[in-house]
């Protein structure tokens, strides 16, 4: 599991993480009975967060679908990677974040024909 392609047993403890799970497990049901629903609710908030971060030029870190440029070796494709966001849209993609099993399978990706 990672944040912004950055792998989460980096930056907190593997109790902490379990902790985490648990909850998450729980926290759908949570919000609907808070909410009456939850499907409108995180699209919404995420695309709020983007708008943000472009117009106010914060150059924040989100995951979101980008056309490769050479990053992870691949070219003339969309996939979804973590990305800055500024005054531009996608002011970088992160290439170097992604941990060895995840960036593993993105380069099987080159072997995928349609």
């Amino acid at each position: 599991t990672t944040v912004a392609g950055i792998p989460v047993t980096e930056m907190i403890s593997e109790d902490k993480l379990n902790a985490i799970v648990e909850r998450t497990k729980k926290g759908g049901g949570e919000l609907v009975k808070l909410m009456g629903t939850s499907a409108l609710y995180a699209p919404g908030a995420a695309a709020a967060q983007m708008v943000e971060a472009i117009v106010k030029n914060e150059n924040r870190i989100f995951p979101c679908c980008a056309r490769l440029n050479g990053e992870y070796g691949l070219s003339d494709m969309f996939l979804g990677v973590p990305v800055k966001l500024g005054a531009n849209g996608i002011e970088a993609v992160l290439d170097k974040l992604y941990c060895t099993s995840t960036n593993n399978r993105i380069h099987e990706i080159k072997t995928i024909t349609f």
